[in-house]
């Protein structure tokens, strides 16, 4: 069976949905989630509102992940939304407004922070940001702001914390501003988006808010002599005709004066700025009007550059110095082209009479005229065409390794101007290239198979073939169990005495062209002392003797395993034999790792607490049944972070079919590190009193609160 691969072209806009929402007539409130203009979203439930990935903030307070650094109010706002949380699991949440502007609310003032865990995978794959602005149809208007962004090292505008095992990439708050002057009537959508990272572990979340202004771009001051501008806040750069570099301007303009404003994602906006006089002062707030391509223009006392066509805007302000006013003015500005490009293909043979040119059979090759034509307007009207003729014959040539590697990627592409179309054998994973003509290749087996590719430059196609031979990649992985003091010689490997306890990896090359390795982690335990007993102890011969053996351990011969008790006392003991040992459980293992120094063997155990701390019980629980879902509690599919993260609700789950509801009203946790407790504050993640919370406790607040937090227990061999 074959598989046919074409080229794809993807667009990601936003989350479309069924989902019916109001637009909102002029300046909407950005903190009312349950409004009718308001869009949530949220991955595994749809357009829903969700508890904890989408919050409303009215108490100002720092959040922890970025050590404290980042209030959760900036100045001078009394509440924010958080859109996401902490929790990863490739979670993706979206809140949407719809709103139609108006002349009075057309400039929307954005607050917005941003905080990432930075795991290093792959670009896109890595904790992501958005704010876009769109019509309702979900296209991007290229003339406002638009901000996305994934967690990434050295990223621009971010501050870097380490958290634990984790290393967090926030923002602080940042002003932007987003223009709907020229969407004045329309709906438009402002959509906010998180998306956790694509391999489940790492969270993203965002904090925003939005105000409307009906005060344009500009701040004016007076004094006798000058006057001062003061841009808006919401611009990464201001640069003024003067060559000023800053919000103010401050002068007499005498001369009309312009200011370049710069947004966060690049965009220059340029904001003209004239004395009131006879012509200014009875200009309507918005004037519509039409110029020919490239002739003169002048507005506010401005020279306009009509170099391009279409219907563009312009800002600009009149001020008047008598009374110390100021007022915006908006310039819709329609270029009607004069001249009218065609490019334009035929193929060898074939005529050209269009558009006023005549072509008759013209010979491969490209030909450049141009024509003035009537026209409707009061602008002259000039057709330029760039014809291009194609030859009904083509040579196309498939390039690439004709004996790869097996499981490495290998580019295969197709020189020339062409369209191609890919057909694969069964054994070749695709990416899609840079271009039609290109495909990038890896081969699961060493099958021998074929690619087949066909080719067409618009007149004619053609196919080509290429016959693959992989090379079979040897990739082992051996896992294995030895005594201490034995020697190890399996499988073409001859380590010799094995004395070190504990894991050891071990890797070797095969020596072929490419790269094939074997890989052996060897485990070694410690050899069992064995004693011999007789009875009688004494005897002579021709008598009977009875011999046995016995081997001995104490508590640091045991081996222990994830799902172990942790005891008050500092003991491991089997879940198996708590009930009957007597002792009060403190935690439960949920990982183990092992470090290696030049002496002895190191083993970390990692626990979850699972004391209630109202009245210091605890209550153990089967962790094997747990064991099956996701495997939590595999030492090496997982970070200890993500078991951790995962037990957390696990356990909550098998805590609610526990009687005793005074056990379920909070899951609670905070990290520790090798010297000690974080002893201020707990971070909550959970449920308390029924309601899903996301904050930060003082310690003293601990009425029926279920905690959990994690602890290295080194064990030295």
């Amino acid at each position: 069976m074959k598989k046919i691969v074409s080229t794809l072209w993807l667009l990601l806009l936003g989350l479309g949905s069924l989902y019916a929402a109001t637009a909102y007539t002029g300046c909407p409130d950005f903190t009312d989630l349950t409004a009718s203009y308001v869009e949530p979203y949220a991955s595994g439930v749809g357009n829903q509102l969700v508890k904890g990935r989408h919050s409303l903030i009215d108490k100002q307070g720092a959040d922890p992940r970025t050590g404290n650094k980042l209030q959760l109010l900036p100045e001078g706002v009394d509440k924010v939304i958080r859109l996401g949380d902490e929790f990863g699991g490739t979670q993706n949440e979206s809140l949407t407004y719809h709103l139609i502007p108006g002349w009075d609310a057309s400039l929307i003032l954005l607050k917005y922070a941003v905080v990432f865990e930075n795991p290093n995978h792959k670009i896109e794959e890595q904790p992501f940001f958005s704010i876009s602005v769109t019509d309702k149809d979900g296209n991007l208007l290229p003339e406002t702001f638009q901000y996305s962004v994934y967690a990434n090292n050295g990223l621009a505008g971010f501050e870097e914390y380490v958290d634990g095992n984790s290393t967090v990439m926030w923002r602080d708050w940042t002003d932007a501003v987003v223009d709907l002057s020229s969407y004045i009537g329309q709906e438009v959508l402002i959509t906010f988006h998180t998306r956790d990272c694509l391999q489940n572990g790492h969270y993203a979340y965002a904090y925003f808010t939005s105000v409307c202004t009906s005060g344009g771009h500009i701040k004016l001051f007076c004094n006798e002599n000058n006057i001062l501008l003061s841009m808006i806040d919401g611009f990464s750069s201001y640069h003024w005709s003067d060559g000023t570099d800053s919000k103010d301007y401050e002068g007499s303009l005498d001369q009309p004066v312009w200011c370049d404003v710069t947004s966060v994602v690049g965009m220059v906006t340029k904001i003209f700025v004239a004395l009131a006089d006879n012509a200014t002062s009875s200009m309507a707030d918005v004037v519509y009007d039409k110029v020919c391509e490239g002739e003169d223009y002048s507005w506010l006392g401005h020279s306009i550059d009509t170099r391009f066509k279409g219907t563009r805007k312009f800002n600009g302000v009149v001020v008047n110095k008598d009374s110390c006013s100021i007022s915006s003015k908006i310039l819709m500005l329609t270029t009607i082209p004069m001249r009218f490009e065609f490019n334009e293909t035929i193929c060898e043979g074939e005529d050209y009479f269009k558009n006023g040119f005549k072509f008759k059979n013209p010979p491969v090759g490209e030909y450049n005229d141009s024509i003035e034509v009537d026209s409707d307007t009061e602008c002259k009207h000039w057709n330029v065409l760039k014809l291009r003729v194609v030859p009904k014959t083509i040579s196309p040539i498939l390039k690439g390794e004709e004996t790869p590697c097996m499981n490495s990627r290998n580019t295969y592409n197709v020189p020339g101007d062409y369209s191609c179309e890919w057909i694969l054998p069964t054994n070749a994973l695709y990416e899609e290239g840079k271009t039609p003509d290109y495909a990038y290749l890896t081969f699961t087996d060493h099958s021998e198979s074929v690619i087949s590719v066909t080719c067409s430059n618009g007149c004619v196609s053609k196919t080509v073939t290429k016959t693959i031979r992989p090379i079979q990649t040897y990739k082992t992985y051996v896992i294995d169990t030895i005594c201490q003091g034995a020697t190890y010689e399996k499988d073409g490997w001859n380590l010799g005495v094995q004395n070190r306890l504990g894991y050891s990896t071990y890797i070797r090359q095969l020596g072929d062209s490419c790269g094939s390795t074997d890989v052996l982690v060897l485990y070694v335990q410690q050899s069992p002392n064995i004693q011999v007993f007789s009875v009688p102890d004494v005897v002579c011969p021709g008598d009977e003797v009875k011999l046995s053996t016995s081997n001995k351990k104490n508590d640091k011969d045991v081996e222990w395993a994830i799902g172990d008790v942790w005891c008050t006392d500092g003991s491991l003991v089997k879940l198996k034999d708590y009930p009957n040992s007597g002792k009060i459980a403190k935690g439960i293992v949920y990982n183990i790792a092992f470090s290696y120094d030049d002496e002895e063997t190191i083993t970390e155990f990692y626990i979850i607490s699972i004391v209630d701390e109202n009245n210091g019980n605890a209550v153990p629980y089967d962790v094997s049944t747990m064991d099956n879902n996701n495997n939590i509690f595999s030492y090496r599919n997982y970070s200890p972070y993500y078991a951790f993260q995962r037990i957390c609700f696990l356990l909550n789950n098998y805590l609610s079919q526990i009687e005793g509801a005074d056990l379920l009203s909070g899951l609670y946790w905070t990290r520790s590190y090798e010297n000690g407790f974080q002893d201020t504050h707990r971070d909550v993640m959970g449920y308390v009193d029924g309601n899903f919370v996301e904050e930060s406790i003082p310690m003293n607040e601990t009425s029926k609160i279920r905690y959990y937090y994690t602890i290295k227990k080194r064990i030295k061999k």
